[in-house]
C-alpha cells in the first residue's frame, strides 16, 4: 500500500461553475464549466495523472444537458446546442476545434442514413462514442437495431439485434470494440444473459450467456431494485447524467429491473448481480463472476440484516456493484423506509468480504450548487464521517486504503470529497463550500492480498 502520490489545484474560470464532469475507465477527467463571460463554455480534459490533454473555450453555452457522448478518451464530444427544440444539427468538439455534422455525403448529396438520431432522439435510447465513430441504437418497426457512423462521415454500417424486449445495457466501450448485454430470460428465481461485442463495422466478436441462480429458487426470489447504472427496464431520473458515466444518478427501475451485468476488461470477466428477497428472513444481495466462455466462477450472497427487499418499496431500496482493478465495491442503502447504509469491498478472486461499514446515521445530500457544480450522495453524522460529505469511492478506498482512510479524517470540516478509480488506484476530488479552486490528489495502491 503507498500513500499519497500526487496533488494538483485546479481553478474554475471566475464567475463560472461546473456544469457536468464524468470520468472514463482509464481516468480520464472531463470538467465542463459555464459562466457569463466572454467564454460561456470550458471544456478541460485531465489524464489521470492530472496533466492537461486540452482545453476548449467558447463565446456560445454548452452545457451539461446539451452533451449526447464523449468518447474514452474525451477527445470527442457530440453535442445538441439547446436540445432538439432549438437545434437539430449536431455538432462535434475534437479537441479545440468545433465543428458541425452537415449530414452531407462528400458530393453535397443528402446522407439521410447518417447520424439519423437527429430525429429520434429520446432519453431512454442508447448512444456512444469512441475517437472514430459514433454508435447509437434505435428501435424501428418494432425492430432494435446498432447504428454505427463515422466521425469522419465516410463509413456507416447497421447490425440488427435479433431480439424483443428491453434496451441493452452498454457495458464496455474501448477504440476496438465494445460490448452490449441484454437479458434473455427474466424469471423471479432465474435469469439468463446475453453479452455481445462488436467491432465498429458491426462484426460481431463474441457471445457469450451467463446464467445466474438464486441459491434455494423454493423459498427465494429476485427483488426489484434501484440499480446503477447497469440496470435493465430502467429510466434515467429527471436531470441525470445521460451519458451514463461514472457519477451518474441511479437509475428507476421497471417491474423487470430484477438484475444487472457488469464487464471487467482488464480481466474479460463478467459479473451479474441481483438483489434477493427470501420467503421469511433478511433480504440480501447475490452476486456471480463468469468467465469469457459464460462459466461461473464463484457466486455468494451477503443477507442485510432487518431489511426486507419487498416490491413496493424497491425504488427506495438502491445496490451498486462497481469494479476497481483492486476489489469489488458494493454499496447498498434505502432512501425511505427502513434505514440502512452499508458498504463492502470484496476479493475479485472468490467474492469474499475483505471489509465493511455500515453507517447508522446518515442523510442523502440533495445541494449541487453548495460545491461549484460538483455533487456527492452522502453525508453522516458518524465517527470519521460527520465533517465531509462523500460518494461510495470514498468509502470503498477508505476501506482498502488505511492511508486514503487516515487522509480523509484529516480534512477539513465541511469539505466535499468524491473519489474515481484509476489503474493503478484511485484518484479524489476535495473542494471546499463556496471555493473557485478545488484539489485533486492522486493515491497509488500496491496489492494487498
Amino acid at each position: 500500500m503507498q500513500a499519497q502520490q500526487k496533488t494538483t489545484e485546479f481553478t474554475i474560470g471566475a464567475g463560472n461553475s461546473i456544469s457536468d464532469y464524468d470520468v472514463t475507465e482509464t481516468g480520464n477527467l472531463f470538467i465542463l464549466e459555464n459562466g457569463k463571460g466572454a467564454d460561456k463554455t470550458r471544456l478541460t480534459v485531465l489524464d489521470a495523472d492530472f496533466r492537461n490533454l486540452y482545453s476548449f473555450r467558447s463565446k456560445e453555452r454548452i452545457s451539461g444537458d446539451d452533451l449526447l457522448t464523449g468518447s474514452q478518451t474525451w477527445e470527442n464530444f457530440l453535442f445538441q446546442y439547446g436540445g432538439m427544440m432549438r437545434d437539430k444539427n449536431i455538432y462535434r468538439i475534437y479537441r479545440d476545434t468545433l465543428c458541425l455534422f452537415s449530414g452531407k455525403n462528400d458530393d453535397g448529396t443528402e446522407n439521410t442514413s447518417r447520424f439519423r438520431i437527429r430525429s429520434h432522439r429520446n432519453a431512454n435510447k442508447l448512444w456512444f462514442s469512441n475517437d472514430s465513430y459514433f454508435v447509437y441504437l434505435l428501435e424501428e418497426n418494432k425492430k432494435m437495431s446498432v447504428y454505427i457512423e463515422s466521425l469522419s462521415g465516410t463509413e456507416n454500417y447497421s447490425v440488427p439485434l435479433n431480439y424483443k424486449g428491453v434496451q441493452p445495457a452498454l457495458l464496455h466501450v474501448s477504440e476496438e470494440d465494445f460490448v452490449l448485454a441484454f437479458p434473455e430470460f427474466s424469471g423471479d428465481t432465474s435469469r439468463a444473459y446475453r453479452c455481445m461485442t462488436f467491432d465498429y463495422r458491426g462484426q460481431m466478436r463474441h457471445d457469450v450467456k451467463l446464467v445466474m441462480e438464486v441459491e434455494h429458487p423454493d423459498r427465494e426470489k429476485f427483488a426489484v431494485l434501484r440499480l446503477n447504472p447497469h440496470s435493465f427496464s430502467a429510466y434515467p431520473p429527471a436531470g441525470g447524467n445521460r451519458h451514463g458515466g461514472r457519477f451518474s444518478d441511479h437509475r428507476i427501475p421497471t417491474e423487470h429491473a430484477k438484475g444487472a451485468v457488469v464487464y471487467d476488461a482488464a480481466e474479460q470477466a463478467y459479473y451479474c448481480y441481483a438483489g434477493v428477497r427470501p420467503e421469511s428472513g433478511d433480504s440480501g444481495f447475490l452476486i456471480g463472476k463468469y468467465d469469457d466462455s459464460g462459466k461461473q466462477l464463484w457466486q455468494q450472497y451477503k443477507p442485510i440484516e432487518g431489511i426486507d427487499f419487498g416490491y413496493a418499496n424497491s425504488a427506495n431500496r438502491h445496490l451498486t456493484i462497481d469494479i476497481t482493478p483492486y476489489f469489488i465495491g458494493i454499496s447498498a442503502f434505502s432512501t425511505r423506509g427502513k434505514s440502512y447504509c452499508n458498504f463492502y469491498i470484496t476479493d475479485k478472486r472468490d467474492g469474499n468480504i475483505i471489509n465493511s461499514r455500515n453507517f447508522k446515521n446518515y442523510r442523502l445530500q440533495v445541494n449541487r450548487n453548495r460545491y461549484a457544480g460538483f455533487y456527492t450522495r452522502f453525508g453522516s453524522s458518524d465517527a470519521g464521517y460527520d465533517h465531509i460529505v462523500f460518494d461510495r469511492f470514498v468509502v470503498y478506498a477508505s476501506l482498502y486504503s488505511p492511508d486514503f482512510s487516515s487522509f480523509r479524517s484529516g480534512v477539513r470540516k465541511n469539505t466535499l470529497l468524491q473519489c474515481y478509480p484509476v489503474p493503478d488506484g484511485v484518484n479524489l476530488i476535495n473542494i471546499r463550500p463556496g471555493a473557485d479552486t478545488f484539489t485533486l490528489h492522486k493515491f497509488v495502491f500496491r496489492d494487498i492480498q
